[in-house]
């Protein structure tokens, strides 16, 4: 597992700023060797990426902010893609098509956190990226690549919900993707392009897969095995459930031969493995994936846990853990409005 899974970032800021309606607009606060500056305004998201380097990291209040392609080894940090009642926190919005792309730096990595996509999101080139509590509403894909280069490698999803993920070969050429070294923890991907090649642990997926061989699943859920090829043998697929609908000709299924000996379940309607999902047209944000009793009780996977999200090392949880924002109704004696912002990483 990627070193940036590990360890506890804790950012406390405090801010000094004249005009207490400043804080009424989403912000952005830019922490660069220990200074801090903040940005206002939906467009606080390009201001702040436009004075970052390498490392630095922006922390976005909840409320919407214009997106800007993202190009630099930085990390971005929202309140969270749904809202908290709990604490209540808003979600922090992206709205707008953007690629994000950085140089391959051995030092620095670019990652996101607790942000909710609204419009298209595009991979440009870029190793080792990492996305946390994210929703991709619409579409993640590859940007324009020039044929046989390989744009995004070795990057992490966790604890993420993306409508429609788009990895593609170049000109049938399955040696060759737009993404490589894909690996999805604990993450819900509603629809997939047709031959992605991923590794995929405790996540509900739906794809269309040219051969189930091709992707390593372990601990998922699987749904809509739409395709042209044999889902059949799976020989990469352990402690897994599909479910299907014999009603289609192209749609398949676990092969007996291979329940024994990966512990593979077939299923055939979602009310039999779930509570409320039941695929990707019923999803609405919030959604819980909450599996039957039977199935998550007596189904486990290699680690002794449930199936699904909610098993695993990474149990699904959409709140950024210790974000918070503090803001006075009132400034102090000097005028001035002390804001402070606590945002922590929990993986």
């Amino acid at each position: 597992m990627k070193h940036r899974l590990l360890g506890l970032i804790i950012i406390a800021v405090a801010l000094l700023q004249t005009l207490s309606i400043e804080a009424q607009r989403p912000f952005a606060t830019l922490e660069h060797e220990g200074t801090v500056t903040a940005y206002y305004g939906t467009t606080a998201l390009s201001q702040a990426h436009s004075a970052a380097v390498a490392g630095d990291i922006i922390t976005l209040s909840p409320g919407m902010f214009t997106a800007v392609n993202i190009t630099k080894a930085i990390t971005i940090r929202g309140a969270g893609m749904f809202a908290d009642t709990v604490t209540g926190t808003t979600p922090t919005y992206i709205r707008g098509e953007f690629t994000f792309s950085a140089p391959n730096d051995t030092l620095h990595y670019l990652s996101f956190e607790g942000l909710y996509f609204i419009d298209k999101v595009k991979y440009g080139s870029v190793y080792n990226p990492m996305f946390s509590k994210c929703m991709f509403r619409t579409e993640l894909e590859y940007a324009t690549a020039t044929n046989n280069t390989t744009y995004m490698r070795d990057a992490t999803f966790v604890n993420c919900i993306i409508k429609r993920w788009i990895n593609v070969s170049y000109s049938g050429n399955y040696n060759t993707y737009t993404a490589s070294g894909t690996t999805f923890l604990n993450c819900v991907i509603l629809q997939s392009s047709n031959d992605s090649r991923d590794i995929l642990t405790n996540c509900i997926a739906s794809f269309n897969s040219y051969y189930c061989d091709f992707k390593v699943i372990n601990n998922c859920i699987l749904y809509d095995f739409q395709t042209e090829g044999s889902a059949e043998d799976a020989i990469t697929s352990w402690n897994s459930i599909g479910i299907l609908d014999y009603s289609s000709s192209n749609k398949k299924y676990f092969h007996p031969s291979m329940h024994a000996t990966h512990n593979l379940h077939n299923y055939y309607n979602y009310n039999s493995v779930f509570k409320y999902f039941n695929g990707d047209g019923s999803y609405i944000d919030g959604m819980s994936f909450e599996l039957q009793d039977s199935i998550a009780n007596t189904i486990l996977g290699n680690d002794g846990t449930q199936v699904g999200i909610y098993g695993g090392v990474h149990p699904f949880n959409p709140r950024v853990q210790n974000y918070k924002i503090t803001v006075p109704s009132e400034s102090n004696a000097s005028g001035q409005l002390p804001v402070t912002i606590q945002a922590a990483n929990e993986n």
